[in-house]
Parts: structure tokens; sequence; C-alpha cells
């Protein structure tokens, strides 16, 4: 499901929400406003208040309120959370890098470690539990064999505990985020915090010195066992397919270790003696340190490329996926560039399956002194500023597995990794290197997966182009290590999406949407045959020339490739062909029917989008044939009818239409008003078995009925005579369903009462008319498709005004109903909700009244209501436009207000029982009310703002800054605003 986007996330993967953020240090401090945040001197100068008062910077207040060790932690997560930039503000980097205040930063980071390395829950009652298993040796002795549950086994003195046990909620609760003790919800974020900043120091070190300040950080972190356990393990994995930590670590274990020892000793050393001079003492240096041991100088340091390895890779065991990300974001934008570098070409072909060369990894890496590194007899390689590709490869598949997938705020949002995952193949693309762990589109469907829930937004569409497979990309990027053919072949992957996509978007209503994925689409197909057109001419110049006899011959293989064409289904063809005529038929340019007009007539050299050999596809047919009725084009209706001959002569069963061509034959005939034919269509479909007249069509035949009334009400008497066959042919559609069905209320008969309550509910006239045709006592489902509601408001806004269709539209679309989708539509949006909702919440059982104009006694009972779409809303905002323009015209003749209409709604069908006196329905107050309820159902913020702009000019446009204030760019947290407007402003 495709749906516009509407949250926005930074790059660290966190959600902004425009609020202060909910930590308690903000309870007591004031939390940075607008342009402050994004200042580093700002949080800084906060941050000294939780410094002691030696580390402190000399022009701080020293008196300021003091910070705890949590309030310190809340502030550098709350500053890299920062709204307005969105790379947030790196305290931690700040600090050191920029003031070189290395020694606060030490101090403050051991706090912290020291603080919340041991911040485990460690009350949690499930894990207090005495369960079965925990009478076995193990789980595996336990699950594969049989067990026999004595009551001796249980606690308790043998006495059951069923039923008086605790529920597993009861159980999990310590587990829940808001049972978290402060220092339980801080741990990760801080750490992950620290060992980010970690990685933006060491990439700071430009000099290839890495500063022994960094180091000690570190050294600290493997002594408070943060560091994971199997960062220096390296254990071959037996499938060669399976992504697999480089050798690199394991090997320099012993020189990184030494490298922290002594970076750790050094600054003890420093301690004491600093600790020496304040006391009045002296402090001598005595070497060797530890009696016995060797004396050294120094201690050969290793390359920033090692230590930031062992940071990524760290990120990587201990589950700071986001952070890890972000720091290999930082690589791919550093100066001058870094590229990815696979430590297989590190070894000799020679070495292939055993240890690799211990000496050149050695002697790359800057691990000996200079004096005693003799350069091996290998090929030089440059490791200055790499990675291994292998962790670029493990973020990629690790960025997968965490994908928020709505379930509260666990995992990292989808936003983010999608971003994420373009950086780090345009990264690895800079050492002609690919996915090593199967093909781009195998990342790509995994992302849609985790979706399933929440769908796929546009903007996220566009991003997962640049992951689809490019005609010859495979070809000019190497992997790692080889995989099947099977695996990295390309796909129609993407094709299948953009489809998916504009089948919703057509769904939706929304035109502008769904050519949008269309021009994207077509984007993508034209640039892989220009591809493989350059690469077949790069190929003829090199390869020689043939024989004479031979010259249209040729050895090279036929390219197959499933992205050269837009191979969109005849069904979704049909779809978008409709929705093409009823937008250009409903605008006063009719611009949208030019589009139709090149779907069917394109003189590409890859032929029409519709070719003439799929006219005789149903849903094709059908909407070629709204298309020559509405365009008055009859040599392509003679074509659709000719190509359907042709085909009936192929069956066995003689001439017949099917039911989508036989409908729309007959809206054909009623927009023409030729009655005859119609009816004899309509007898058609009574004697065909499959093919019956739809809701669509009753519609369609309503809305000519008002129309024409309206000019007979003026006096024209041709439109007196059609008014009158077409309340006929009407009238013989429901007696004639009546007979069919009988007694037996099924969902057609249900569809066609629907809309007979609807035409009712215009005026008096109308209301008398429907009652003769049909009771509606009980009560009534509402169950239309949009289109058969917009042929009835279409009507009625031409005739009545666009407050009347408003007013319509609010009686079949209440604020209870309208309540509920909205509920639903943030459900299936975003996230999961916390419960489960109450069955009476379903839009399809909010009870509504409607009442007749004109009649008396009880009101009809209707429940549920329509789903609007875009082209629903769009039809009242196309009307109140127009009336604008009147209305500055000073055309005072035309009815602009809906008063004189004789639509007399009793108690404010839209609007939550307010007052139908109190809504603004002049033009100005229309027009503001659908762009609002326009950009709710997802319709484009330019697109609204252009349509604003061909009635006003763009001062007047910008003083509906207030009303409208989505239209400008400066707003953040759209939905927000507009959530708050529908509280203030129930009018929608």
């Amino acid at each position: 499901m495709i749906r516009l986007a509407s949250t926005t996330v930074g790059l660290d993967g966190r959600i902004p929400t425009g609020q202060i953020p909910p930590q308690d240090v903000f309870k007591r401090i004031e939390f940075p406003s607008g342009a402050e945040r994004r200042k580093p001197g700002n949080w800084i100068s906060i941050l000294e208040a939780g410094l002691p008062s030696n580390l402190r910077s000399g022009e701080d207040d020293l008196s300021s309120q003091s910070l705890d060790v949590a309030d310190c932690a809340e502030l550098l997560v709350a500053a890299q959370s920062t709204i307005n930039d969105p790379r947030g503000v790196d305290v931690l980097y700040h600090l050191c890098i920029v003031e070189g205040r290395w020694r606060a930063v030490v101090w403050l980071v051991k706090h912290l470690v020291e603080t919340f390395a041991s911040a485990r829950n460690t009350d949690g009652r499930l894990s207090q539990l005495d369960l079965p298993w925990k009478f076995h040796d193990s789980l595996e002795n336990f699950t594969q064999n049989p067990t026999s549950l004595e009551l001796s086994q249980l606690p308790g003195n043998g006495m059951i505990r069923s039923a008086i046990s605790p529920t597993l909620h009861e159980l999990t609760d310590d587990l829940k985020p808001e049972n978290l003790t402060r220092g339980e919800r801080l741990k990760s974020a801080v750490l992950g915090q620290i060992w980010r900043s970690l990685g933006n120091m060491i990439l700071a070190c430009n000099d290839g010195v890495v500063k022994p300040e960094i180091l000690e950080i570190i050294a600290y972190l493997h002594h408070q066992e943060i560091m994971p356990a199997t960062i220096y393990s390296q254990k071959p994995g037996d499938d060669e397919s399976a992504i697999q930590q480089p050798p690199t670590l394991h090997l320099l274990s012993s020189r990184i270790l030494t490298s922290l020892s002594d970076a750790a000793w050094r600054a003890h050393e420093k301690a004491v003696a600093a600790e020496a001079r304040e006391k009045g003492g002296a402090y001598r240096e005595l070497r060797p340190e530890i009696p016995g041991m060797a004396y050294r100088v120094n201690v050969a340091g290793l390359r920033p490329e090692i230590w930031l390895e062992l940071v990524l890779w760290a990120c990587l065991h201990g589950g700071w996926i986001a952070e890890g990300s972000a720091i290999l974001n930082a690589i791919s934008r550093q100066s001058p560039r870094w590229k990815p570098l696979s430590w297989r070409s590190l070894v000799p072909e020679g070495d292939a399956g055993v240890v690799p060369n211990w000496d050149k990894l050695d002697y790359l890496f800057n691990t000996r002194t200079s004096s005693s590194m003799d350069q091996p007899n290998f090929p030089a390689v440059d490791v200055k500023n790499t990675i291994s590709n292998e962790v670029v490869d493990a973020y990629v598949d690790a960025l997968l597995s965490v994908i928020n997938v709505g379930a509260g705020n666990r995992g990292i949002y989808p936003q983010y990794v999608l971003s994420s995952l373009n950086v780090l193949k345009k990264f690895l693309e800079r050492s002609g290197f690919t996915f090593s762990g199967g093909s781009w589109e195998t990342v790509a469907l995994r992302f849609v997966e985790s979706r399933m829930h929440q769908g796929i937004n546009n903007h996220e569409l566009d991003q997962l182009r640049h992951l689809a497979s490019r005609f010859g990309h495979d070809s000019t990027h190497t992997r790692a290590k080889p995989l099947p053919d099977y695996v990295t072949d390309a796909s129609a992957f993407y094709l299948g999406l953009c489809h998916q996509a504009i089948k919703a978007e057509v769904k939706a209503g929304n035109l502008d949407a769904a050519l949008g994925i269309f021009k994207t689409l077509q984007d993508y197909t034209d640039n892989n045959k220009r591809q493989a057109v350059e690469e077949f001419f790069a190929l003829i110049q090199k390869a020689p020339l043939s024989a004479e006899e031979n010259l249209f011959a040729s050895s090279s293989p036929q390219v197959d490739f499933p992205a050269f064409d837009l191979q969109i289904p005849p069904s979704l063809l049909g779809s978008l062909l409709e929705l093409i005529t009823e937008t250009g038929s409903a605008s006063k340019d009719r611009s949208a029917l030019q589009i139709g007009k090149w779907m069917v007539y394109s003189s590409d050299v890859d032929r029409p989008l519709i070719p003439e050999d799929i006219y005789t596809h149903p849903n094709v047919a059908a909407a070629l044939i709204k298309l020559a009725s509405e365009t008055v084009d009859y040599p392509l209706l003679a074509k659709v009818i000719n190509a359907r001959s042709q085909e009936n002569e192929k069956t066995a069963d003689g001439p017949k239409l099917p039911t989508h061509v036989a409908q729309a034959f007959l809206d054909a005939q009623v927009r023409l008003h030729r009655w005859q034919p119609a009816a004899r269509i309509l007898q058609y479909m009574r004697s065909t078995e499959d093919a019956r007249w739809n809701v669509v069509n009753l519609s369609l035949l309503g809305r000519e009925m008002i129309l024409l009334r309206h000019s007979a009400l003026d006096g024209d008497q041709d439109s007196e005579r059609n008014l009158s066959r077409a309340q006929g042919l009407f009238t013989s559609m429901i007696r004639q369903q009546d007979e069919d069905s009988g007694s037996k209320v099924d969902h057609k008969r249900n569809q066609a009462t629907c809309f007979l309550i609807m035409l009712g509910a215009i005026d008096s006239y109308w209301a008398r008319f429907c009652l003769n045709l049909r009771s509606f006592a009980g009560h009534h489902v509402i169950d239309l498709s949009p289109k058969s509601f917009i042929n009835l408001l279409e009507a009625v806004t031409k005739v009545y005004g666009s407050a009347a269709g408003r007013r319509l539209l609010g009686i079949f679309w209440s604020h209870p109903v309208r309540q509920s989708q909205e509920e639903q539509r943030k459900a299936n949006g975003k996230q999961m909700p916390w419960t489960r909702p109450e069955f009476i919440e379903k839009p399809q059982l909010q009870r509504g009244e409607v009442f007749l104009p004109g009649q008396k006694g009880d009101p009809i009972v209707i429940y549920g209501g329509i789903r609007p779409n875009i082209l629903t809303v769009s039809t009242i905002f196309n009307q109140a436009l127009d009336e604008l323009r009147a209305q500055r015209a000073g055309d005072e003749e035309k009815k602009t207000d809906g008063d004189k209409s004789e639509v007399k709604l009793h108690a404010s069908p839209d609007m939550g029982n307010e007052d139908a006196g109190e809504l603004d329905l002049s033009p100005l107050g229309m027009v503001i009310w659908a762009a609002r309820t326009l950009r709710r159902l997802s319709m484009d913020t330019e697109s609204i703002k252009q349509e604003l702009l061909k009635t006003l000019d763009s001062s007047e446009v910008d003083d509906l800054r207030e009303e409208l204030p989505f239209l400008f760019a400066e707003h953040e947290n759209e939905a927000d605003t507009l959530d708050r407007l529908e509280v203030a402003d129930k009018t929608g």
C-alpha cells in the first residue's frame, strides 16, 4: 500500500517531534529553542554544571545549578537528536576537537560508563519464576526428551500454582518502557552516543596519529566490559556467501591491546603526577614501570583506519546499529574521500584457506617502528582512508534487521534505514564493489517486506529506485566473493512495486501522484534502454568487421533484461485511463484528457502505451469507450467495436459483450442522452446471465437527471422531454432489480437503495421521486464506491453550489465516521495501536440519521458512510474556486452560498451537530475547507497551491498562511498542525 510521507526523521534514525524531549533534566533547565539548538556552545555551557570545578571553563558561572551524571547523559542524547539540524550536535566531539578540553571529555565519559555500564533490570519477576526447564541441565534436553512434571518438582511443597500464578502481563511489567528506571532507559542511548563520538574523534585525526585520550577511553570501555567479547574472535563460517568479519582485528589484537594498555598506563601516570604537583610534591618517572619488564620507550601506533574499524565492529556486535551507521555516513562525507577495501585483496592467492600472512598486515597497518619495518615482497596496497567492505556489508544486513515495523518505538525508523542503504551503496561503488550478501534488489525486497503493515510512501518509492537493478550495473562492479547467477540476476521487482503504487493512487483518486509514479517508472526503463544502446554501439565498435555476406548477422547473444519495458498490466492501464477521463471531464481546462490521448495515439518508438492488440481486454475496452465518449472520438470508438467483433468471432458462444464493456456502452449512451439505445443495452444485460448494470451506471443516470431538471426549470423544453425519458429509464432499472431479486436483499440491491437515499436527500422533489420507487424502512449500511457518490456530487455542486455539495458530503461522511476512518488510517500507516480497537469503533458501525426534505415521520437510519477520495473533495474544491472567481468578477447573480438551494440539512451533517449557520460557507471559506481536506487525503501540497494561484494572486495566498500553514515550507510537522486545526475547528 502506497501513502504519502507524513513523518520525517533525522539522520540518527529518530523521529523529530517538534516538542521538548521528555528528559527529566529539562524539567529544571530550559531546553534550547529555535536556532540556539544548532549551536554547540549552548549545549556545552549547560553541560559545564555537570563537570568538576577544575575542568569547567573559566568564563562560566560556577554557582549555576549542578547536574548529576544522568542529567549529563540526557543532555548529550538530546543534543544529538536536535530537530532543526538533522545531524544534531555531537557535544563530546566539539568539547575535545574544537575546544581542546580532552581531560573534561575523558572525565565525563568515564563517569558515564561507570554509572550506566551496570544499569540492568534485575527486578524482573519473570527471571525469578520457577519454570519447568530450570530443573534440567539444558534446554536441548528438556525439548528433545520426554519430561514428567511431578508435583514434587514444583515449588510450594507440591502445590500447583496455575490458579494463583501471575499473568504474563504482570511478569513482564518490568520490561515496559514506562516501568524502566532512568538509568535503564538511558543506558543504550548514552553508550551508543559515546561510540558515535569516538568514531567522529578518530575521523578528526587526519594526521595519522590517534590522540592518546581516545585510546584511553577505548581502554576504559574494555575495562568496564562495554567492548563486546567477540570483537577479536575470528571463526570462518562454513558458508562462503555469509557475511563474515575479516581477520584484521583478530590478527592485530595483541598490538591493539598493547597500545590500549600503554595509553591507559600513561594516562594513570599523568594523573598521579598531576596529583603530586597539586600537593606540592615531586613525581619522578621510573623506568621500566614494572620490575622485570623490558624497557620500551614507545609503543608502535596503529593507523586510524584500524581504530575506526574496531569502533564500527564494536557498534555492530553491541547492537548500536544506528550509531555505527551514523559513523559510516560521516565517513562517506569525509574529504579527502574514504573508500572501502576488501581484506581478501590483502592476502596472496596462495594463502587462501589458511591463516593470512601476518607480515603483510603488520607492514600495511604500521604496527612496528620504522627502523624494523622492512618492506615485504608484496605488491603495495594503500590502506590510507579505507575501511573494510565487509563491515559495510555487515551494516547493510544489520540495518534491515532492526527496522521499526510499527510496534512501539523499537528499531530504527525506515526512512533513515533507506537513506543509509543508498549512502552505503554509493560508498561501496567508489571501489567498484557491490553488496556481497546478495543483490541490491534482495535488500530492497527485505525493506519492503518489513513495511507490510505501514506501507511504502512515495518518498521511499523514489529512494528504492536507486537500489533497483540497472542494466550493466553488475558487470561494472565486483563482489568480494562470487555468488550464483540466480542470486544476482536482475528482476522486475521495482516494476511491480511501481505498479502497486500507481494502483493505490488510482484508488485514492490522486491523478497527480499516479502520473508522478508513472514518470518515475518510465525514466527508470528509459535509462536501462539507453544504457543498453550505448553498450551495444560500444561493443560493435570493438568487434571485428563481418564478411560482406553476413552484414546483418551477429555473434553476440540477445540481451534479456526485465526492466526494459513498463509491463503495466492491462487492468491497471484501464483503471488509470478511467481516472484520467474522470479528472479531465471534471476540470475546466480538460488538460488531463490530452494525457489519455497520448496513451492511445503516441507515436513513440516503443508504440503507444495502450496498443491496439489489447483493445479487447475488458478493462481497457471500457476505459477507451469512456474516453472516446468524453472526447467525441468516433474513430477510436469504431476501433474498439471492431476489435470486440473480431474477438467475438473467435468464440464458439457467438457475440457477447463483457460486463465492463456493456456498462461502459450504457454510460456512453446516457451521457449522449440516447435513451432508446440505452434501453436496448439494459434489455441485453437482463437477457445475459452474467451481465448486469451496477450502481455507477445508476449514479451517472441520476447525475444527468439532476442537470436536466435544472435546465427544464429554466424553460428548456428539450431538457424537459429528456428528463421524462431519463426518469423512465431510471424507474425501469429499479423495478427490474426488484423483480429479479424479489424479497431477497443482496449487495447490489442494497447499493441501489443507498444511492436512492442520497438522491432523496438533495431536495423535496427528489425525495418524493425516490420514495415512490422503494421503501426505506429499517436500517441501511452505506457501501458505495467513491465514483457513485462523485457522479451525484458533481450534479449537486453544479446546480446548487459548493456549499450544498459539502452539506451532502457531510450527511454521508459524518464526523463519527470520519473520526473512525482517521483512526484506521493512522493505525494502518504509522504505528500499531497499543490496544485492540473496540468493535463498536469500526466505521461501518457508526449510526446516522437522514431526514428527507419535505417528509414527515422518522428519519432514515444508516450505518457507516462513504470513504471519499481526492476526486470527491476536488469536485467541491473546483466549484468553490469557480464561485470565488465569479465573486471576484462581481457576478452576484450566480448562487455562491448555497442558501437558495433546497438542501435543508437539519443538524450540522459533517461537523458534530453544530448549527450549520456557524460554518463559513462563503466561497473563500469553502476553498479553505476543501484545501485542508485534500491535504488530509494526501494530495500534493504544490498541486493545491497551484490550483489556488489560478484564482488568487500570490499575496492573497500568503494571507492564508494561518488557515493553510501546510502550503508553506517553513512549517514543520505538518500532520501535527493539521491535527490541531481539526481539533480547533471540527468543520474539517
